[in-house]
């Protein structure tokens, strides 16, 4: 009886060295406000979190059941398009590339919603389905192939074709 007491006290002031061992090797930025501050230092300089946590494997095992804070509603259904256009590298710290194409092969992005927009020659583009000289290097390419991978096909199955 008396060994196992004294095992059990061993055994806990062993954890608790462990512990406190572990937490004075703690950077002086985690601290109580490092929970809100941690994802734009992850962005900033990912390298020095991967020296003490597993790359992103740690950032899953959270992120995988709460959304990072800037994931709003309005976010997720309104303005995260304009946001990957901006900086698709962003989303991919956490997203695949296919990530956008589990919800857009089934629901088009806001900006394809507008009366018209897939119904019609051209009328998504501008154009009578066939792009114009010059203009396939500059808006499309800007525009389109974010998603769109290559040249667009017209609704009769065609590829738009440059003048």
């Amino acid at each position: 009886m008396k060994k196992n007491l004294l095992l059990i006290i061993l055994l806990f002031l062993f954890t608790a060295g462990v512990t406190s061992a572990v937490d004075s090797t703690k950077p002086s930025t985690h601290n109580s406000s490092w929970e809100q501050k941690h994802g734009q230092a992850a962005k900033t300089n990912m390298s020095e979190c991967i020296m003490c946590h597993e790359e992103r494997v740690e950032c899953i095992s959270c992120h995988e059941d709460t959304a990072p804070r800037n994931h709003t509603v309005t976010f997720v259904n309104k303005t995260h398009g304009l946001e990957s256009r901006w900086n698709r590298t962003t989303c991919q710290t956490c997203h695949k590339e296919d990530f956008c194409d589990s919800c857009h092969e089934t629901s088009y992005p806001m900006s394809h919603a507008r009366a018209g927009f897939v119904s019609g020659a051209g009328s998504h583009c501008g154009t009578s389905c066939v792009v114009p000289v010059g203009s396939w290097n500059n808006t499309p390419s800007k525009n389109c192939l974010v998603c769109h991978k290559t040249r667009p096909v017209t609704k009769s199955g065609a590829l738009h074709t440059v003048k």
